[in-house]
């Protein structure tokens, strides 16, 4: 009762307004637009004109632009609110169901550029809406339409327009189509036919899967748009073949372990059913009794890929275990739809255990010639290894017994050499500079062939004897040094590293290293040793110890603590020879 007489003042008023605007030329700027909606369906409503050339415009300015607000008496709020069936798109509102509860006055206003104006699509101000939700079966229309229609894919169909028999008054011609947004006059011509109060379309695609909408006009006090909707459904026609496995193809064949679960896998392609009755199953038929037994089996997954109309589907059988019984059965995939069924089969055979047998043979060989290449590479390069064990490696320095000299250095002379470079590089850091500071600064002993011992004995034995009864040996090397005599107390030292655990070997280069080192007439074992063992760098600028790192790497790779001084020098071997008359033992 409420709703009829909040009706009536509208009419009224709307009836007054157009009088005033008729006789007296006083017009308000606001528009009344009624429409009539069927409950339970969808509606669609923009913030214009029925008339405009298009349903709807989803542009997003319009979106942020546009108000709409429903009237409650003297109150208006403002949508779409908390109504999750109401949703705004573009300058519309969309009702995804409307009810009755929707029924009642609406309003809309867009604004402009500058945001404080209130302008319509058009030349309207603010607009106003009468919406009125008729319920099935409550009116003396009986034969409201379908709201739903289903086409088929290539062929024609038609879509009419509901409850035109309800509206016998309204003109022939009156009713407009439109197709999602578009209005049916701009559709291809040879798509579409009008028809009245229906919409033939000559060949039915997959785009047609869409929203027809039919507008319908009259006058009954209000100028009416009776505005219903109908959803399209473009499907194809129902399949007739059968369904298509695309695995097992035919008969196949497994491999299987007897004792190991296993898992059988059916793949198949079914076409379009508009009542799908897509079935996989598993059998099992023993040929022992030729019993049929069904599988366990899991649930159906859908995989792809597959047309828009069709499904792939895999269902998998489990055994638990095979048994000697699976090896003689045939395991049968059945697939079923309306047209029929599809089989295909498979069968197992036992899986020969090569694996294991490979491993058994293999893995000794593999073991045998793994331990035979690292044998070879160890034995190739034993020098090398033994040398940067020997450096990076070190024992803990507790070797002093039967050691006299904590260095024995190693240096080229005048008297083993001629070259000018020899005094200015190799001699001055050996016979000067080390003593200087390893013996004058840090306590070390030094021996020094040229110092130490007395001139006349045997050259080599002295050089043996001297690296004996030292507990690190500096070459200060040199190109000078690798084409002098001296080269022979690099490769003694060398030997004597492998036999003397407590020494150690310092090389010191006095001058640059020579780029061709390859290209020199040298003994193996000293190619060798040069090629992997760390060597200092010496400098003019290095002289002053308290601030080069050279001599700070140095004391780190001598002993921690120098010798105690000796209370009694042993002789050297030329000494003893020359005071007892005996030669030196060999």
């Amino acid at each position: 009762m409420v709703y009829e007489h909040t009706l009536a003042v509208v009419v009224v008023a709307v009836l007054l307004q157009e009088w005033l605007c008729e006789f007296r030329g006083v017009c308000s700027s606001s528009v009344l637009y009624a429409y009539k909606a069927l409950d339970g369906e969808r509606f669609v409503m923009q913030c214009a004109s029925p008339h405009q050339p298009y349903l709807f415009n989803k542009s997003g300015v319009l979106e942020r632009r546009t108000e709409w607000f429903r009237h409650e008496g003297e109150n208006k709020k403002e949508l779409p609110g908390v109504d999750d069936s109401i949703v705004k798109v573009g300058n519309s509102l969309w009702f995804s169901r409307i009810t009755e509860r929707h029924s009642g006055n609406y309003s809309c206003y867009t604004r402009n550029v500058t945001g404080t104006s209130a302008v319509g699509w058009g030349r309207e101000g603010v607009l106003h809406f009468l919406v009125d939700v008729l319920q099935r079966n409550k009116t003396a229309c009986h034969d409201y339409g379908e709201s739903e229609v289903t086409l088929i894919l290539g062929q024609g169909g038609s879509i009419v327009c509901p409850d035109v028999k309800c509206y016998t008054s309204a003109p022939k011609g009156a009713i407009r189509w439109y197709k999602n947004a578009v209005p049916a006059e701009k559709l291809s011509p040879s798509h579409v036919e009008l028809q009245d109060s229906q919409l033939y379309l000559i060949t039915v695609y997959e785009e047609d899967n869409a929203n027809f909408t039919c507008d319908l006009s009259y006058v009954d006090g209000l100028h009416w748009t009776v505005r219903r909707t109908v959803r399209a459904r473009a499907i194809p026609q129902d399949i007739e073949d059968l369904p298509h496995i695309l695995y097992p193809h035919g008969n196949e064949t497994e491999e299987a372990e007897l004792g190991k679960p296993h898992i059988l896998t059916c793949k198949v392609q079914f076409g379009f059913e508009r009542n799908s009755r897509a079935l996989i199953t598993w059998w099992v038929r023993y040929h022992d009794n030729g019993s049929m037994e069904p599988l366990e089996m899991g649930s159906p997954e859908k995989v792809g890929p597959g047309s828009f109309w069709e499904q792939i589907l895999n269902r998998s059988a489990h055994l638990q275990q095979v048994t000697h019984r699976h090896l003689g059965a045939t395991f049968i995939c059945r697939a079923r739809n309306s047209r029929g069924n599809a089989t295909a089969t498979i069968r197992l055979q036992r899986r020969a255990e090569v694996a294991g047998l490979l491993l058994v043979i293999l893995w000794p060989a593999v073991t045998v010639v793994f331990v035979t290449g690292i044998s070879v590479l160890v034995r190739t390069y034993w020098l090398e290894i033994y040398l940067l064990c020997r450096t990076y490696l070190p024992l803990e320095e507790t070797v002093s017994v039967g050691k006299e000299y904590d260095a024995f250095v190693s240096c080229v002379s005048g008297s083993s050499s001629d070259e000018e470079d020899s005094k200015l590089t190799g001699e001055t850091l050996g016979l000067h500079h080390l003593p200087n500071v390893l013996e004058k600064q840090y306590g070390y002993r030094l021996c020094l062939l040229q110092r130490d011992l007395v001139p006349g004995g045997v050259y080599t034995e002295d050089v043996v004897w001297s690296m004996q009864r030292s507990r690190r040996v500096i070459c200060v090397l040199s190109s000078c040094y690798l084409r002098s005599s001296c080269l022979f107390e690099l490769e003694t030292s060398l030997e004597a590293l492998q036999h003397d655990r407590g020494l150690r070997l310092i090389l010191v280069w006095s001058s640059p290293a020579p780029p061709c080192l390859a290209a020199l007439p040298l003994p193996p074992t000293v190619r060798r040793a040069l090629r992997v063992l760390p060597a200092l760098h010496w400098s003019p600028s290095h002289v002053n110890p308290s601030h080069s790192p050279f001599w700070k790497t140095l004391k780190r790779a001598m002993p921690i603590s120098p010798l105690p001084p000796p209370s009694i020098s042993a002789p050297s071997p030329a000494l003893r020879e020359g005071l007892t008359g005996e030669s030196p033992e060999t």
